[in-house]
């Protein structure tokens, strides 16, 4: 998103014990936790920077959480699914997950009304690296075509826009397909 903060995520229980914590997820200064609670109750999760209080980094930062159970919009979409969502300015992305194999070759495809801003698809593999990024959209399309995936796994897509200070939503339609 632009921002200088190289984000930090700590997931502790009520009691102050930490559980999990992450610094780069990726090759992206952004964190990311995926984790199964050990237990029904409370638990505090700490969005910061690198290095805590002791780090100098600042900026802007989007938290997200989702019960990975959950279905399109909120979490997993499937080959053949086809969702609608919308970003702003000042909600630049939305994030999806499916489950791939290697060898599947994929279609991921966004549409959305032609304009003045353009979105653009990414790719993340089960280990949270870039493995694509579509071009920016033209005439209201954006794609990444006929994608080979590397490894079974949990793979991230993300659709995305430049970051504004608008709030007028952009609805688009993502697709995710498979190769004849």
């Amino acid at each position: 998103d632009g921002s200088a903060l190289d984000a930090y995520l700590v997931l502790m229980t009520e009691s102050g014990e930490r559980l999990a914590e992450n610094d780069d997820s990726g090759a992206s200064t952004d964190s990311a936790l995926e984790v199964t609670l050990p237990d029904d109750g409370t638990y505090l999760l700490v969005a910061t920077r690198f290095l805590e209080a002791e780090g100098f980094a600042g900026g802007d930062y989007r938290l997200t959480v989702r019960d990975t159970a959950q279905d399109s919009r909120d979490g997993f979409i499937a080959i053949g699914d086809v969702v609608n969502g919308r970003v702003s300015g000042m909600n630049p992305r939305e994030i999806y997950a499916f489950e791939g194999e290697a060898g599947d070759v994929i279609t991921l495809q966004v549409t959305h009304e032609p304009g003045d801003v353009a979105l653009q698809v990414e790719l993340k593999g089960p280990d949270q690296r870039r493995l694509a990024l579509s071009e920016p959209s033209e005439a209201g399309e954006a794609a990444l075509v006929d994608f080979e995936l590397p490894e079974d796994g949990t793979y991230r897509v993300t659709v995305q826009r430049p970051r504004t200070r608008e709030t007028e939503n952009l609805a688009y339609e993502l697709t995710l397909s498979a190769a004849d």
